[in-house]
């Protein structure tokens, strides 16, 4: 994929906040987006597409606090919440990896310490560079 190449990005991710399905409770993983993926500027005979060059993503993330991935998580959220880049995979041999860039922790859920829920819902923020083609246009 194509990036604005004017814009340098960083990346100080770490093999050892990876995240698989073995660590995640049942609820797994969830991608949501901000916004539309193109917009349209008003004319006086109709509009004008204007493609946007990102959408804003929030990965949530179901770890089980019994594994030691999620105390790795909060120290990670202690030390910086700026994360770099991530791939999330999908469940569907039919679709590659989302590539999300200059990604932080945006928080963590309410924790419920009464025994009855072993979660430990994390929630990431990143931008999802789309409509690649307007950089190769010059």
């Amino acid at each position: 994929m194509a990036n604005n190449p004017l814009i340098p990005q960083g990346v100080i991710n770490t093999p050892a906040l990876n995240i698989t399905a073995s660590n995640m409770g049942k609820e797994m993983l969830s991608l949501a987006f901000d916004g539309d993926a193109s917009g349209y500027i008003p004319t006086a005979t109709g509009a004008v597409p204007t493609p946007e060059p990102y959408r804003m993503a929030t990965v949530t993330v179901h770890l089980l606090r019994t594994q030691s991935l999620s105390g790795l998580w909060k120290s990670q959220e202690e030390l910086s919440t700026s994360i770099g880049d991530i791939n999330v995979s999908t469940n569907a041999s039919t679709l590659t990896d989302y590539a999300l860039t200059n990604c932080t922790i945006i928080g963590i859920a309410d924790l419920n310490l009464s025994g009855e829920d072993v979660g430990y819902v994390l929630r990431i923020k990143g931008t999802y560079l789309i409509n690649s083609s307007m950089w190769s246009l010059v």
